[in-house]
C-alpha cells in the first residue's frame, strides 16, 4: 500500500500484539517504568487514512507484567 501522494510505503499500526508476563526493570522515562507506549498513540488508532483495525481488536493486550 502506498502513502497518500508521496509514493512511499504506507505504515499502518499493528494490532493484536501481546505484552504479557514480563518483569520490567528499565527506567527510561524520567524514573518511571512504563509497560508500553503506542506510536501513534491510542489503542484503536490504526495510523494514516486507509489503515484499519478490525472491529473488536485493539493494538496491545497487556497483562501479568511486574515492575522491579
Amino acid at each position: 500500500m502506498r502513502g497518500p501522494g508521496n509514493g512511499k510505503p504506507r505504515e499502518c499500526a499493528s494490532y493484536a500484539n501481546r505484552f504479557v508476563d514480563n518483569r520490567l526493570v528499565s527506567d527510561h522515562w524520567n524514573g518511571k517504568t512504563k509497560e508500553w507506549q503506542l506510536e501513534p498513540p491510542g489503542q484503536l488508532n490504526a495510523g494514516e487514512a486507509g489503515c484499519a483495525i478490525p472491529a473488536g481488536e485493539q493494538r496491545v493486550h497487556v497483562s501479568g507484567n511486574t515492575k522491579g
